[in-house]
């Protein structure tokens, strides 16, 4: 009952900063809220949500289990639609976002597996005129048959290469095959373990030609560290000082105001969603409303974020993301010269912190 009430008083409070944006903040997230949170429009909504573990790979640096009937307590599974049928999860949808827009991010394991639910999900979802983007974490590596008849308009999508799972060539004839099926390829992770950095350069420098942006994407956990070297090879290809502090962990969001909780939520694979980063903001996707999102920026309550779609939003990211950050973070990407002038954190800028962990153990998802 008391953290009931402690919780009440902190975020509920509509005299509380979390309901209220005050001046300096309005100035401080000016174009993100212009964008967000316009004035005279609809609000835009930015959902992740991780409907599935049920994975065609079997990563050793991976901590999920990949079954798809993988229990998650009170009778559910870890594939959403085995939990509730597509149609419930679209009539929700259409009830939630009949009257702001929304932005997803649809993640897993590997959401495109379903040959049978996906499709009626996104052909749905393609159609609804308020929903703005549809963000597809994938491997990859599914038959793109079964999506024929979807309007790949709103659809982009962020693919990982796992070069454990699958040769260099294979993952690019897949890459030529959803392409030409018109799906839109907004950047691929490449797993950046110790392994896979020898051949991190001349990959990047491959995937550029085709017009394809290669991001290295960081494991942590307990086995092996990124040394000095290594830590400088990362810090060229990513596009802002911001995407180095947070993913090499050279810096702690937690205080730093964020604006994805005022319009970001997470949910899982039984509907359960969150506010942001604050799972006491909890409720179902099946009830009748969503629980309120806070009114402007708020400190965030995170030790560690390795999330794009969260730390461009906090203050002083250097970044302004539209209602499809995808396609925004594939221009930096693109327009990357690693051999630009050094930043900050190779001059020693940044305070050194402990060392990260390559593959096994990885904390966290590597869509």
């Amino acid at each position: 009952m008391l953290q009931y009430l402690q919780n009440f008083w902190k975020f509920r409070n509509p005299l509380s900063p979390y309901r209220r944006t005050s001046r300096r903040d309005r100035a401080e997230f000016r174009e993100l809220l212009s964008i967000w949170k316009p004035p005279a429009e609809q609000r835009v909504v930015l959902l992740r949500w991780q409907l599935t573990r049920w994975c065609n790979y079997s990563c050793p640096y991976c901590p999920q289990k990949h079954e798809r009937h993988a229990p998650l307590g009170e009778n559910h599974t870890a594939h959403a639609f085995d939990n509730y049928p597509v149609d419930q999860w679209v009539e929700a949808f259409r009830r939630h976002f009949a009257e702001q827009r929304a932005t997803l991010v649809l993640t897993g394991g590997e959401p495109m597996l379903d040959r049978r639910s996906m499709p009626e999900l996104l052909q749905a979802l393609t159609t609804m005129k308020t929903v703005e983007c549809i963000r597809i974490d994938t491997n990859a590596r599914w038959d793109p048959q079964p999506y024929r008849e979807i309007d790949r308009g709103k659809l982009i999508l962020m693919c990982t290469f796992h070069p454990s799972e699958i040769e260099e060539a294979a993952f690019l004839r897949q890459l030529d095959v959803l392409m030409a099926e018109g799906f839109e390829i907004g950047q691929v992770n490449y797993v950046f373990t110790r392994e896979n950095m020898r051949e991190f350069e001349r990959r990047w420098e491959l995937f550029r030609e085709k017009g394809i942006a290669l991001y290295p994407n960081p494991l942590w956990g307990p086995s092996g560290y990124y040394d000095a070297d290594e830590l400088a090879l990362l810090g060229r290809y990513l596009p802002k000082d911001v995407d180095y502090k947070y993913r090499a962990r050279k810096e702690s969001p937690q205080g730093q105001r964020c604006l994805f909780p005022a319009i970001g939520y997470q949910m899982d694979a039984v509907g359960r969603i969150q506010v942001g980063c604050h799972p006491s903001l909890a409720g179902s996707f099946f009830n009748a409303d969503l629980p309120e999102l806070f009114d402007g920026p708020v400190p965030c309550p995170m030790i560690r974020c390795g999330c794009i779609d969260m730390y461009s939003f906090l203050e002083g990211s250097g970044r302004v993301l539209g209602v499809n950050p995808l396609a925004d973070h594939r221009r930096e990407l693109l327009a990357l010269d690693p051999n630009r002038e050094l930043p900050l954190f190779e001059r020693g800028a940044y305070p050194a912190e402990e060392p990260a962990a390559h593959a096994n153990g990885a904390e966290g998802s590597v869509d």
